[in-house]
């Protein structure tokens, strides 16, 4: 399954996902809202606001620290 991992620079909770999207070896992109500013349009798109970190896949959105809560059920 592909994932896209929306972040920002300083975020606490993204560096947290991201530690264990690798640590996990679960392939995602990250895309940095503040470096793409056109993933923001695109982010407030899909979910209806712009907010760090969201990880995306074809059938599923997570938000926020329930990213992590989501251990085990992300493969």
């Amino acid at each position: 399954m592909d994932y896209i991992l929306y972040t920002i620079d300083g975020c606490s909770k993204c560096h947290m996902v991201r530690k264990y999207l690798l640590q996990e070896n679960i392939p995602f992109l990250e895309i940095n809202i503040l470096k793409n500013p056109s993933a923001a349009i695109e982010l407030k798109k899909k979910i209806n606001e712009v907010i760090t970190p969201v990880l995306i896949s074809d059938d599923r959105v997570i938000v926020g620290s329930d990213i992590l809560l989501m251990k085990g059920e992300i493969q």
